[in-house]
């Protein structure tokens, strides 16, 4: 089985200052689980597996989402607190974002059955992972003293969608469509 992610990649401002917060991140507290296995910040929309091929998981995608560019607004940061925190970008969870979020797992679901949780309708949170697996609660004062002086309050214009295959190794960008008319 093969695992796919539909994803929102940042652009613009926002992508730099989640980059800078990578590189702090790790730079300061050698936290680099997330930012060495992504390919690029982004806001998943849905994540599963499936037996059918990385072209049959684009088609199905591409013709599932509605062909429209979306206006996201970051809400700062937020924190999972677990053992090992997740620390990520906020999302508002806009009419837009919410539908484009529905027609992913409308078109999806057929081909993959169910979601990753973190993916699932009642755990989904609009978020950009910075950080996770290799923090420590210890640590999580730092880490966010640490990108404290970095906007994490910003809006942009998504133009596209990237899928991405993943498993244990990391994440690789298969495929990218526009959402622009």
């Amino acid at each position: 089985m093969k695992k796919y992610a539909l994803v929102i990649p940042l652009t613009g401002p926002i992508d730099d200052a989640c980059q800078e917060a990578w590189a702090l991140l790790a730079a300061e507290y050698g936290v680099k689980y997330i930012s060495s296995r992504c390919p690029f910040p982004y806001l998943p929309l849905y994540a599963g597996s499936t037996k059918r091929s990385a072209e049959t998981v684009f088609s199905v995608w591409r013709e599932g989402v509605s062909s429209r560019t979306i206006d996201l607004r970051s809400d700062g940061l937020g924190v999972f607190l677990f053992n090992s925190p997740i620390l990520y970008v906020r999302w508002l969870r806009t009419e837009a974002l919410s539908t484009i979020y529905a027609e992913a797992m409308k078109s999806y679901g057929p081909i993959c059955g169910s979601p990753a949780i973190s993916t699932q309708p009642e755990y989904w949170t609009p978020k950009t992972t910075l950080a996770g697996t290799d923090t420590s609660v210890d640590n999580l004062s730092g880490m966010l003293d640490c990108i404290e002086g970095i906007d994490f309050l910003q809006s942009f214009r998504a133009t596209e969608l990237a899928i991405l295959e993943f498993d244990e190794n990391g994440e690789s960008v298969v495929s990218r469509f526009s959402l622009e008319k």
